[in-house]
């Protein structure tokens, strides 16, 4: 008889919390993951026999968007809503957006996360390219001694604009 989503994702947390894998439920998990050590060397190689044929790693059956390098564009649409739903839960109980550690007091990410987005943004800041995006910054941008490119710029000056209720959406 085939298990319901609800009552795959009841066991799911069950077997997690118990420290067994999340998909085979027959070994422990690793250290800080969900799933055993067999279940991730599968995974892997399932991904890595679709990188090889230029197919989404989610559903291996579409091909990858152009430019990217993982999932077609309905995989990659529901990886971005399931993402933001997480990012949201996360703020509202005050988890880190990115990992769901503890927040660091007066921020939104955890310690870790903060220290991994600064040394990234110093070395994209040393390199000459976009603190945020890291494509290019356009020559007029480096004389005037900014570290985003036209885009990233523009799209923030909108943003604040926007929560200052000085344009409209």
């Amino acid at each position: 008889m085939p298990v319901s989503n609800a009552r795959r994702r009841e066991l799911y947390r069950e077997w997690v919390s118990k420290g067994i894998c999340g998909i085979c439920a027959c070994r422990p998990v690793v250290e800080g993951r969900t799933i055993c050590q067999v279940c991730i060397d599968r995974k892997n190689n399932r991904n890595k026999k679709r990188r090889t044929r230029n197919v989404c790693i989610g559903c291996g059956e579409r091909p990858i968007r152009e430019g990217h390098s993982r999932l077609c564009e309905q995989c990659a649409e529901i990886s971005k809503i399931s993402k933001q739903r997480k990012r949201d839960k996360n703020k509202d109980i005050g988890l880190c957006l990115s990992c769901s550690s503890p927040v660091e007091k007066g921020y939104k990410h955890c310690r870790k996360c903060l220290d991994s987005c600064t040394a990234l943004r110093n070395r994209r800041r040393a390199e000459g390219v976009c603190i945020t995006c890291g494509d290019d910054v356009d020559g007029w941008s480096k004389l005037k001694g900014y570290s985003h490119c036209i885009n990233c710029r523009d799209r923030s000056i909108r943003g604040h604009a926007r929560r200052r209720h000085l344009i409209c959406v």
